[in-house]
């Protein structure tokens, strides 16, 4: 038996999840030089996880970045 939660399960096998809202906190721009993609790679990563058909939403302060990221994704 593992330990915490089991996120690949949830997103890949049906009747866990009706929906996932992830937290996302960083921006795109991320980093020294404000030219790390940290919003969209962590998307991405969760996105990549889904292998049914439960709904994704974002959480995030609203900001111009983040909506247009999300909303490229397919995300509400």
């Amino acid at each position: 038996m593992k330990d915490g939660v089991d996120i690949d399960t949830w997103m890949s096998e049906e009747g866990y999840l009706d929906y996932i809202i992830p937290q996302i906190y960083w921006s795109n721009q991320w980093g020294e030089n404000a030219d790390v993609t940290m919003y969209t790679d962590r998307l991405d990563q969760f996105l990549g996880l889904r292998k049914n058909d439960v709904k994704f939403y974002k959480a995030k302060q609203q900001s111009t970045t983040s909506i247009e990221a999300a909303a490229s994704h397919g995300c509400g």
